[in-house]
């Protein structure tokens, strides 16, 4: 009977526990970054505890002769922290603590953290908001792109040559400590052709390797690519450089595509002098696949007989200032330049004390604001439009000549490829310039597969030899308006007054016309849901880069 009151007052506790409990406010709601390969890569929000990006793969030697950056933008209100992993081809890994204060971009040469023939490398941000690029650069010339938000076990790419004057390296990165098998599956000019030295390629966990597909797919004037991973999950990339000795010379560089996708969009586009430009599609299904590409020009004035084209004045390669220009595209300043840490090689690409990597596992990044509906056919350009229908047998890939359509309006355009039969494509745009002398410089830019209302745009800058120009797409029945705004520690600014992107339509902007500044990150706001798109010219050069920029959620 002793035992009652004791059972009793821990009844009376336990009951005084739970009213208590009941009354404590719920616990707020933690965002993660994403698990899952979206469809392309796309900002987590400011809200997230943590983010990692992945860029597969840039040259890094320590010679210089060619560069690797990586830009990292942090456009919120708040100061974040960050661990960047630089993972050589060849050495240790090296890791580099960095500071992004609100409103800054900051840039590392890899070379001078961890120099090889070529580096991968992971950007941990302790928070959210976070913009992370990678950049190619030689002399005056840089190539900026998105790195990856998320690692995938299929990428594909649609493009690439290896003819005599070509070479195509494929970048494979593993980011977690077991090992990766990957298969790689071609479609070229000359068939299907799986070599049988690229089945069952072992990605050591923690490591990057590179893939000269050069020498296992010869000579090809088309080759598209599919990399699956039997085991783990991988990040994947690419560089074509072209030495000049056939015509072209230069070199593209970018990450593949995760996903592939019933509909491509390209915010620019243009059939002018000195510029070539063809759209490659790859169908990497088991299913043949009916492609439209639309080539819509800038709508007439009412009552015009025909297109307006843009002033393409930046394209003339003419009287060109060849002036150098600073390869360093962002200011280093920011970043700690204490020793680094190293590691062997065949470790985790991340030293786990001070990055928590436990999100990674955990709930996709939610991407509420970004619009995936198609475009709305029935925009300003209407009748103005040129549509061009492709078939691929399942496992193949083919190209449109824009430039060569003569049916194409002259003068600027959006592109838009789309499946009609719904069978999953995937969807580059390979933009040549070319100059007196003949074919120079050559970009090749994945279409986007999503619209948002904020994009962001790292790793820009102009100056008197660099002209950079903003695309934008709008999406939607109805005019948007859209802003420009200077990233600045000192103070965002805003670019120029509101534009009105037509419904359907797009709105070209040359940046060097609005401000002198290198490096510049831009936000891109709209009313309704866009696309963006950068393009850098390097006049003097007669070389351009083409990107998208990236969405923010």
């Amino acid at each position: 009977m002793r035992r009652l009151p004791v059972l009793i007052v821990f009844g009376g506790l336990l009951a005084a526990g739970l009213i208590v409990d009941r009354n404590r406010p719920a616990p707020a709601d933690v965002v993660y970054g994403t698990v899952s390969a979206p469809v392309q890569p796309v900002a987590s929000p400011a809200s997230a505890t943590s983010t990692s990006w992945f860029c597969p793969g840039v040259p890094a030697p320590p010679d210089g002769s060619t560069a690797g950056f990586v830009t990292m933008a942090n456009p919120t209100d708040e100061a974040v922290t960050a661990t960047l992993t630089v993972v050589p081809s060849e050495g240790n890994v090296a890791t580099r603590p960095v500071s992004l204060a609100a409103h800054t971009t900051t840039s590392v040469n890899l070379a001078e953290v961890a120099p090889a023939a070529f580096a991968a490398a992971q950007v941990d941000v302790h928070g959210g908001g976070v913009v992370v690029e990678q950049s190619v650069a030689k002399g005056p010339l840089r190539d900026p792109s998105a790195c990856a938000t998320a690692a995938a076990s299929t990428w594909y790419l649609a493009s690439g040559v290896t003819t005599r004057d070509a070479t195509l390296k494929y970048f494979v990165y593993n980011p977690y400590p077991d090992d990766a098998i990957v298969d790689m599956d071609f479609a070229t000019n000359d068939g299907r052709f799986a070599p049988q030295p690229l089945q069952g390629l072992v990605i050591r966990g923690g490591s990057m390797r590179v893939v000269d597909i050069t020498d296992q797919v010869r000579r090809r004037t088309a080759v598209a690519g599919t990399i699956t991973a039997r085991s783990g999950r991988v990040v994947v990339g690419k560089i074509q450089t072209y030495d000049g000795s056939a015509g072209p010379e230069g070199f593209t560089s970018g990450i593949a595509a995760p996903a592939t996708a019933t509909q491509w969009l390209f915010p620019d586009g243009r059939r002018v002098p000195q510029v070539s430009e063809r759209v490659v599609v790859y169908n990497p299904g088991p299913d043949p696949a009916e492609v439209d590409i639309e080539v819509r020009p800038v709508a007439p004035p009412e009552g015009a007989d025909d297109a307006a084209p843009l002033d393409t004045a930046p394209l003339d390669t003419a009287p060109l200032d060849t002036a150098p220009v600073d390869t360093a595209p962002v200011d280093t300043a920011p970043v700690d330049t204490a020793p680094v840490e190293t590691a062997p090689v065949d470790t985790a690409p991340v030293d786990t004390a001070p990055v928590d990597t436990g999100p990674l596992e955990t709930a996709p990044v939610d991407t509420g604001p970004v619009d995936t509906a198609p475009l709305d056919d029935t925009g300003p350009s209407g009748d103005f439009s040129t549509i061009q229908s492709l078939s691929l047998p399942p496992y193949s890939q083919a190209a449109y000549d824009v430039t060569g359509d003569e049916t194409v309006a002259d003068g600027v355009h959006s592109i838009i490829v789309t499946s009609a039969n719904g069978t999953p494509i995937v969807a580059e745009r390979i933009t040549n310039l070319v100059a007196d002398t003949g074919t120079r410089g050559v970009s090749s830019m994945l279409g986007s597969r999503l619209t948002a209302n904020r994009w962001l745009l790292a790793a820009g800058g102009t100056s008197s030899s660099v002209v950079e120009e903003l695309t934008v797409l709008s999406d939607g029945a109805s005019d948007t308006t859209v802003t420009l705004t200077a990233i600045d520690p000192k103070g965002n600014r805003t670019l120029g007054d509101p534009l009105t992107v037509p419904a359907g339509g797009f709105v070209q902007v040359r940046l060097n016309d609005l401000v002198q500044q290198s490096p510049l990150t831009v936000l891109v706001e709209g009313k309704a849901p866009i696309v963006v798109e950068r393009g850098l010219i390097f006049k003097g050069q007669a070389e351009t880069s083409r990107q998208l920029g990236v969405p923010l959620s």
